[in-house]
C-alpha cells in the first residue's frame, strides 16, 4: 500500500490479528489492513471504522465502503485468497473430480450464506483459472517485493 500512494505508514509486526485489533481499538495504532472476515465483527459493532476495502470491487458485506481505488489510489488491489492444493503427482482426472466436487459444495446455499456472513467471497473457479490466478498474483507480489527491497531476515 505504501508504494502505491507514497504514504508515511510504518509497518508494525504483530503476532496475529487479535493483538493488532486490540491495539487499534485501544488507540495504540491508528490504522490497520486486515482480512474482512477477521475485521467484520469489529466494524459491525462500531469498534473500528472501515476506511476502504482493498479488493477491485466493493464488498457485498460493506457496500457503502469504497475500494482503495475509488478512494484515490487508482489500480490498487490486494486481496487475501485461499485455495485447495494437492501434490503435483495426483493424476489430472482426480484433480478435476476433486475440483468439481468442491465447486458443488461451494454452491450449496448454506455454504454461500456462511461465507457471506463472514464477509468472504466465494470464487470456486476451475483448475486452469486457479493456476492462471496464482501465476498473476505471484508476478504482482514479486514486483512489490523487488520494488520494496524486501528480504528475508
Amino acid at each position: 500500500m505504501k508504494l502505491k500512494f507514497d504514504s508515511n505508514l510504518n509497518h508494525v509486526p504483530y503476532k496475529g490479528a487479535g493483538p493488532a485489533l486490540n491495539d487499534l481499538i485501544a488507540g495504540q495504532i491508528q490504522v490497520m489492513v486486515e482480512n474482512l472476515p477477521t475485521a467484520l465483527p469489529f466494524i459491525q459493532s462500531g469498534s473500528v471504522r472501515a476506511l476502504g476495502v482493498t479488493s477491485a470491487t466493493r464488498s457485498p458485506s460493506l457496500p457503502d465502503v469504497p475500494t482503495i481505488a475509488e478512494a484515490g489510489v487508482p489500480g490498487y488491489e490486494a486481496t487475501a485468497w485461499f485455495t485447495i492444493a494437492v501434490a503435483s503427482s495426483v493424476p489430472a482426472d482426480k484433480v478435476e473430480k476433486l475440483n468439481a466436487d468442491i465447486r458443488k459444495i461451494l454452491q450449496q446455499p448454506e455454504v454461500v450464506e456462511r461465507f457471506k456472513a463472514l464477509g468472504a467471497v466465494i470464487v470456486g473457479n476451475s483448475v486452469a483459472d486457479a493456476k492462471a490466478y496464482f501465476v498473476k498474483e505471484t508476478a504482482k507480489w514479486n514486483e512489490v517485493i523487488q520494488a520494496s527491497h524486501i528480504q528475508i531476515d
